[in-house]
Order: C-alpha cells, then sequence, then structure tokens
C-alpha cells in the first residue's frame, strides 16, 4: 500500500480471503494495475510524439508510427495507409493483419483525408486506449502535413531561385554572345584560309590548332553557363570557396571590363573549404558581383571591386566589396525584402538578396552588410567550415 502511495503502481497488494475487505483489495489492485497501463502508455506516447517531429521524410515517420502502434497498443498487427502523389503507401507490421477487433482512424491534412492507421487487437481497446488512437492519428497527420508544407515552401523556393538565374543569365547575354562570338570569327576565319589557300603542312598544323583553341574557349563558355544554369541538388558537398570565386569572376570578366571596374582578389592561399550547394553559392555571388556592378557604374563610369577568402575560427568567409554609392540606413534595413529594389522599374526583380539571404540561411551560415551612403558597401559571406576534406568537389 506505500509503495503504490509513492506512485508504483506496479505493486499488487497480496490477497487470499473472499471476504468485503479483499474484494476491496482486488478492486484496488485493478485500480493500481489500470493506472500503471495508462502512465505507460502516456510516456510511450510522449516519446513518440518527440520523435515524430524530428523525422525527416514521410517514410521515417511511417516507419515509426508502426513501431510505436505496436508498443503503445500491444496489437497483433498494425496496418498503415497513405497516398501520395506518385502511389500509395502500404505498410504492415506483419504479412497478414488479422484480429477479432479492428480499429481504424483516419490520417488528414485540411480536412481531406489522406490515409489510414489500422490496428488489430484480440483484446477489444478500453475507452481510454481509444482516446489515446484518436489523439495518435491526430499527431502523425500534423507531422505528414509538416514534411508536405515543408516540401512545398523547399519547392517554391527552388523555382525563384531558377528563375533568378534565368533573370542573371538574361543580364549576362551580352557577355555570352562576345565570349561566343570572338574565337568563332578565328575559328571562320582559319577554316577560310585552310581551304582556299594551298598551305604547308606546318601552316595546316598551325592553323588547326587555333582552331581547336577557339573551340575549347567557346566549350568553357558555354560550360561554365550550363553549370550556372543546372537545377540545384539538394545534397552538399565539400568544396573550395576560391573555386567559386573563380567561376564566378570567369563569367563576369567581361561585363565588369566593360564597365571599366576593376576586380582585386584576395584569395587566401589556404583552400577554404565548406559543404555547399555550389551554384547555389555561385549565385549568392553573382547576384551582389552584379548589385556592385550596376551600382558603382550608375555612381562613377566604373569602379573598384574587392574580393577575398579566409578562415575565421569555425567559419569560412567571402568578402566582397564596392567603391560605389552605399546605401541609407532606411535603405539597408530592407535589402532582404522580397520585391523591394532601388533600381528603375523594369530593372530590377527585388528578388536577388532576398533568395541570397534564404541560400545562406540554408547553409547554416549568416550574411553581414556594412555600408555608409558615398562610401561603398561590403558584404561578407560567412559558412561553417568543413572539418572532413575526404569529399571534395
Amino acid at each position: 500500500m506505500n509503495a503504490v502511495g509513492r506512485g508504483d503502481f506496479r505493486r499488487q497488494i497480496t490477497v487470499k480471503g473472499d471476504d468485503e475487505l479483499s474484494n476491496i483489495v482486488r478492486v484496488f489492485n485493478d485500480m493500481s494495475k489500470n493506472i500503471y497501463q495508462i502512465n505507460s502508455r502516456l510516456r510511450r506516447f510522449s516519446e513518440f510524439t518527440f520523435f515524430l517531429f524530428q523525422q525527416q521524410t514521410e517514410d521515417d515517420i511511417l516507419n515509426l508510427t508502426l513501431e510505436y502502434l505496436e508498443k503503445i497498443f500491444l496489437v497483433d498487427c498494425a496496418e498503415i495507409f497513405l497516398q501520395r502523389n506518385n502511389q500509395d503507401t502500404v505498410l504492415r507490421s506483419s504479412e497478414s493483419c488479422n484480429g477479432k477487433n479492428v480499429y481504424t482512424k483516419d490520417l488528414y491534412i485540411n480536412n481531406v483525408t489522406i490515409g489510414t492507421v489500422k490496428i488489430y487487437r484480440t483484446d477489444a481497446l478500453t475507452e481510454d486506449e481509444q482516446s489515446t488512437f484518436g489523439l495518435f492519428a491526430t499527431v502523425v497527420s500534423r507531422a505528414i502535413e509538416k514534411i508536405r508544407d515543408y516540401e512545398q515552401v523547399t519547392q517554391i523556393q527552388e523555382e525563384l531561385l531558377h528563375f533568378e538565374r534565368l533573370s542573371t543569365v538574361g543580364i549576362m547575354v551580352g557577355t555570352i554572345l562576345h565570349e561566343v562570338n570572338n574565337p568563332l570569327s578565328v575559328i571562320m576565319g582559319y577554316s577560310e584560309m585552310i581551304i582556299s589557300e594551298p598551305l604547308e603542312k606546318k601552316n595546316v598544323q598551325n592553323y588547326a590548332k587555333g582552331i581547336l583553341e577557339s573551340s575549347l574557349r567557346i566549350k568553357k563558355t558555354i560550360d561554365d553557363m550550363l553549370i550556372f544554369l543546372r537545377r540545384s541538388d539538394r545534397e552538399k558537398v565539400c568544396m573550395d570557396l576560391n573555386e567559386i570565386v573563380r567561376i564566378v569572376l570567369r563569367l563576369k570578366n567581361i561585363d565588369l571590363r566593360k564597365k571599366n571596374i576593376k576586380v582585386f582578389t584576395e584569395l587566401s592561399e589556404a583552400p577554404v573549404k565548406a559543404y555547399i550547394i555550389p551554384n547555389q553559392i555561385e549565385q549568392v555571388l553573382l547576384n551582389i558581383i552584379n548589385n556592385a556592378e550596376y551600382a558603382m557604374f550608375q555612381f562613377h563610369g566604373g569602379g573598384i571591386l574587392s574580393i577575398k577568402t579566409r578562415s575565421i575560427n569555425e567559419n569560412v568567409e567571402v568578402v566582397i566589396e564596392d567603391n560605389g554609392p552605399g546605401m541609407s540606413e532606411d535603405v539597408l534595413g530592407k535589402i532582404f525584402d522580397f520585391f523591394f529594389t532601388t533600381k528603375p522599374p523594369g530593372e530590377g526583380t527585388g528578388l536577388g538578396l532576398p533568395i541570397v539571404s534564404k541560400i545562406i540561411e540554408s547553409h547554416n551560415g549568416k550574411i553581414d552588410v556594412k555600408s555608409e551612403k558615398g562610401k561603398g558597401t561590403t558584404f561578407i559571406i560567412s559558412i561553417p567550415r568543413a572539418h572532413d576534406d575526404k569529399e571534395t568537389a
């Protein structure tokens, strides 16, 4: 009795007689047993809820749900049915589900049924167990809804990112044409000379070498652009940010020279490695450089762009600095707001820097901006440093 009073409801009082007091003790024992079962069920349900909302995929949720249906309700068999876009899924805890008592609860999102949870038991569920089963189905529904909402938001972000990349390519189309047209003219000239003139073998070889070099230059330009335009993979790879800077500067080289903008780089001699999605970080750097290019050219017809990389404690950083017009405190406070732009209508979407911010956030990093009216702007991009260098892109 004292043990039960201390909360140990597993203890049972020994009963031998059939008198009224013994019957009261038996009722007390049954009550203690029920309380212990309810407490155990609630403890496991609390444990299940804790783990449930840490799952990353619907499959993880379904497997965990099946496991805890057996743990919480002591079922003969458990079954989950879930409707999906590509195919419906059915999971069972055993090959064939049979039982005297069958209980079913719907899974739903926004009042639309998306599946069912079914359990088979020899014994009937108590009223308390039925109530817990209903709550169980509700939290599973919410967990699946959370995963689907996240996937939908991620898809929208990826579409915005791709749209912004296409917009950037539109801005750079002059550079692309220039990079292709010049070597193409060389190829055509050498080809005409080979066709129209009798040439010595040595001259033919020299012309062929010029054709090959120009062809490789065109191929490099197209390859760089295709790499930039490719859809983002979700998986991060370990990569040196110095290489990302070099790729972006190759893409921007002609544009910056045409706008009379000098580029100075101070890249870390040691690799500055981080786990990144490469073309997303390329997009980040391109957006910031495009904005700096526009601002400096509008302000004084040219300028100086400085880019440096460095490792600081547990982070790697890319610092991009321009000597453009800078920004007021009011503008600085709004640059990461969607659809905010200081450019004239038709010249800016207001998507670039908000997407930059979201990309860096998804890399567990941060972006700081320092600017003063008339004194230029500095962007400092900081991303956690990679400690495992085994897999390097």
